[in-house]
């Protein structure tokens, strides 16, 4: 049995850590990943959306098959059951909402029985909404990382502080930053360039992480946007794959279950969202203190709890997939982190 994966894509490079999830899944699942930009499925591509179903294979191969579907918001629901084409004759259909905190974008076809053995969501906080307007088993499967591909960029760490993504007004000037920081006696790397690719924007993220002792990130109340929730609070990837990094982080987590349990405290430094100085000297007061900071453990603490193939124990057991190949990277991964250096602390 092997696992196809659709990834449902969206317009912008901020979801590339979600393509390497479909990636990973498809690869460790011996199936294929297919990328299908959300616009082109009915109701207003419906001759690229068949274009797309058939890379996929066909029906009758499909019963020794099952499909995985990745969504970053809880409509693309809606659009892959207006496409039959893509998921009539697997055996099973699982799907992974990414933000599933639109509840107010719920699909109401979702009450009456659908083609879907199984949903995923990623916040605990939303579950019982997401039950009580499904026929089909909703569980949480909360944001990760992929902690084994993080520890091929272990690299020393030069740079005391990076700034990753949006951040409230305070801290969105880089220049700014950067003179403060260095006025404070702290390295500071700008949000890295986005390149012309998603791919080329998520390297040069991942560069950044590898590289800095702390990453500046602020939950989506603290630092709102024009498409982050108005209410919701929610974990995004920025604060997993810095951990997967090694990194401390630096700035307001959301306040929802998974910042309570993902989050180590000892890998926060809580800073103000609207006073630069006084966040920076927080900072350097953190990472001038000895013993403050244990990369080892932060990155153990990453592979024990965010690595990806960790959620997608869940998606192989719920779709039929054999899990041996997924096994054997766990495995890798923690003789991984048992050569390590010895932490002087270890985390829970």
């Amino acid at each position: 049995m092997a696992l196809d994966v659709i990834q449902f894509t969206q317009h912008g490079f901020g979801w590339g850590p979600v393509t390497g999830l479909s990636a990973l899944a498809a690869r460790l699942g011996g199936g294929q990943h297919l990328p299908i930009p959300l616009a082109s499925v009915p109701p207003r591509g419906r001759v690229l959306a068949g274009l797309a179903a058939s890379l996929l294979p066909r029906t009758g191969p499909r019963r020794e098959r099952s499909l995985l579907v990745v969504c970053p918001v809880p409509g693309a629901l809606s659009s892959l059951l207006a496409e039959p084409r893509l998921w009539r004759g697997y055996n099973r259909v699982v799907a992974w909402i990414i933000d599933s905190f639109w509840l107010e974008r719920i699909p109401s076809a979702l009450r009456l029985p659908v083609p879907l053995n199984q949903l995923y969501i990623t916040g605990a906080d939303d579950l019982s909404h997401w039950r009580a307007r499904c026929s089909t088993p909703v569980a949480v499967l909360p944001w990760g990382a992929d902690v084994l591909d993080a520890t091929s960029r272990m690299v020393n760490k030069g740079v005391d502080l990076a700034r990753i993504g949006r951040q409230p007004t305070a801290w969105d000037d880089d220049a700014r930053t950067t003179a403060a920081a260095r006025e404070a006696g702290l390295s500071f790397s700008p949000r890295p360039p986005f390149g012309d690719s998603e791919a080329a924007a998520l390297n040069n993220a991942h560069r950044a992480y590898s590289s800095a002792r702390a990453v500046l990130a602020f939950g989506n109340l603290a630092s709102p946007s024009s498409y982050t929730h108005p209410t919701r609070e929610y974990l995004t990837g920025r604060w997993t794959d810095a951990l997967a990094n090694g990194c401390l982080v630096a700035g307001i987590p959301p306040q929802c279950v998974e910042a309570k349990t993902l989050l180590p405290e000892q890998a926060l430094i809580r800073v103000p969202s609207d006073n630069l100085a006084l966040g920076l000297e927080i900072i350097r007061t953190r990472l001038r203190a000895p013993g403050e900071q244990d990369t080892n453990a932060i990155r153990r603490f990453a592979a024990a709890k965010l690595d990806w193939r960790l959620r997608l124990r869940a998606v192989f057991a719920d779709a039929g997939i054999e899990a041996g190949a997924l096994e054997s990277e766990l495995n890798s991964l923690a003789i991984s982190m048992a050569a390590l250096p010895e932490a002087d602390h270890e985390w829970s």
